[in-house]
């Protein structure tokens, strides 16, 4: 297979596939990336496999279709894991997650023919000894429960596979070669983590409406298929990323005889007319406002866009995304909420250290509140919470912030083995050592 190699920054647009790019010449396809670069061997015959080396973290992934498989390189009679995909609608697809641990990856995915699948990504190490069967059975039920919690994906794994007998600092060290993958994944055109924009007819002219983000481990598939699948209580923030609001639409507040106007800004922003700077809408409100006995200072009720020529509340347009929804049988679920609400007011923003102080690293553990294996970095992604930890490690992995008490304990319980249980967020964090919970701190807001 004759090849060029190209080095590109993992995440360069010039890698989507064709279907893809009027998806990035309309806008819709936004990722921040930074991290090392990838090298993508095209091939000459377009209708050849394409292999990626992540040199940085050792890494060969080969990218195959049901009809190449046979001819991919001799890198991949090796010992790995895989990822079977299918897309469905629009930017949607299925994966199943598969490992090869006794028998070349290659063959394994030959084996897997019967399945319904469009793109295989095969994963080996590229080093000398490669992977050994514990580290490719870590990995294979790791990304399974990744793809579990992206918008996006439909897992089509029947159970939930884990390789508890690696230490925990074997695990760690493995920890960190989910995001180099998950963003080669993402110039591939399988992004583990955007979510697909609530729609409103008015704005758009799409009907579909799909929601942002799976908030536990128990996703059966998307709405189009028939399920039951959960989204948090639109704030201001998600409206926005699902197209219910505009960046740079004209917003105006009306409350007790005093006004405002400005315009509505990415981040649940608001800059008001003559200011340089936006402010983040609920910090905005309060300041604006100030409270009241009587009053819930609530921006949602306060502030309203234009709309054929009327004046409707933020309010009415949540309501609007709640009841449609909830029509095509989604539950709103409550995780999250405290983290939107906090964004809102400017409590938090991305790159906020937390502190976790839940039960779940228990006082027995002898880590005391102020240690800093307590710490992790909040990110956003698409609205959804992430969290790194150690929360000054660059290179380190990012998962949900339900899970990221499972790397705290592991970096202080040599016995402890990860499970599949989440935590309730705005119990489990603080924003200073044993201080008061991010749900403490909502309810003041309320």
């Amino acid at each position: 297979m004759a090849t060029t190699a190209r080095t590109v920054r993992e995440g360069d647009p010039r890698l989507l596939l064709a279907e893809d790019r009027t998806s990035l010449q309309a806008g819709t396809y936004s990722r921040h990336m930074t991290g090392f670069p990838a090298t993508f061997l095209l091939p000459d015959d377009p209708d050849d496999p394409m292999e990626i080396a992540v040199d940085h973290h050792a890494v060969r992934m080969g990218v195959v279709n049901r009809n190449n498989l046979a001819r991919l390189g001799p890198l991949f009679e090796g010992c790995g894991f895989y990822m079977l995909f299918r897309r469905t609608v629009g930017q949607q697809y299925t994966v199943y997650v598969g490992q090869a641990a006794r028998q070349p990856v290659r063959k394994r995915v030959g084996q897997q023919l019967e399945r319904d699948w469009e793109t295989g990504v095969l994963v080996v190490r590229d080093t000398t000894h490669g992977f050994i069967s514990a580290e490719v059975g870590w990995l294979e039920g790791r990304f399974v429960e990744f793809f579990k919690e992206a918008p996006l994906s439909k897992v089509e794994n029947g159970n939930q596979p884990r390789d508890n007998s690696l230490p925990p600092h074997h695990q760690q060290m493995l920890e960190i070669l989910v995001p180099p993958i998950a963003k080669v994944l993402i110039a591939l055109g399988f992004d583990p983590y955007s979510s697909l924009p609530l729609a409103d007819p008015a704005v758009t002219g799409h009907e579909e409406l799909v929601p942002s983000s799976r908030q536990d481990n128990r996703r059966t598939g998307t709405i189009t298929s028939g399920p039951i699948v959960t989204a948090q209580l639109p704030r201001t923030t998600q409206l926005i990323d699902r197209g219910l609001l505009r960046d740079g639409e004209r917003i105006s507040a009306s409350f007790e005889g005093r006004q405002a106007e400005g315009r509505l800004r990415k981040g649940a922003k608001v800059q008001l007319a003559g200011e340089p700077v936006a402010e983040p809408i609920g910090m905005l409100t309060n300041r604006l406002f100030g409270k009241t006995p009587n009053a819930s200072l609530n921006s949602m009720e306060i502030w309203f866009v234009e709309r054929d020529g009327i004046q409707v509340k933020l309010k009415a347009i949540q309501e609007h995304a709640v009841a449609d929804l909830r029509a095509n049988g989604v539950k709103l679920g409550k995780q999250g909420r405290h983290l939107s609400l906090l964004r809102e007011h400017g409590i938090v923003e991305d790159g906020t250290i937390l502190w976790y102080v839940g039960s779940r690293v228990p006082d027995s553990l002898g880590i005391a509140m102020d240690d800093p294996r307590r710490r992790v970095r909040l990110h956003f992604r698409k609205g959804i919470a992430m969290c790194r930890h150690p929360a000054d490690a660059l290179d380190q992995a990012e998962v949900t912030a339900s899970k990221a008490w499972e790397l705290i304990r592991a970096s202080v319980d040599t016995t402890f083995r990860p499970s599949s249980q989440a935590c309730a967020i705005g119990d489990a964090y603080a924003l200073e050592p044993g201080g008061d919970t991010l749900a403490d701190l909502t309810a003041r807001l309320k």
